[in-house]
């Protein structure tokens, strides 16, 4: 059986956001998009780093459309432009 990883970003009043841009989901008239970025630092990314590279990866339908959008849309989808 394999196990499951969960990475998320949660504010202190339950806002859960992942680290992507500022219109990511601006539904209900949300503003703050995208904070989670903010937080992401060299610690973080060592650790994420550290716990091995991922045999798949489950997205929500709205996260799904979004990657696919971009993957399907640069030369190289796989290199991260951040550099930690």
């Amino acid at each position: 059986m394999g196990t499951i990883s969960v990475f998320v970003s949660v504010s202190l009043d339950g806002v859960m956001q992942g680290p992507g841009r500022a219109d990511e989901d601006t539904r209900g008239g949300f503003r703050h998009g995208g904070w989670g970025a903010g937080y992401a630092d060299q610690v973080i990314g060592k650790y994420v780093a550290e716990q091995g590279g991922a045999a798949a990866m489950l997205f929500g339908r709205r996260t799904y459309d979004d990657v696919l959008g971009y993957w399907t849309s640069v030369g190289e989808p796989n290199r991260s432009p951040r550099r930690w």
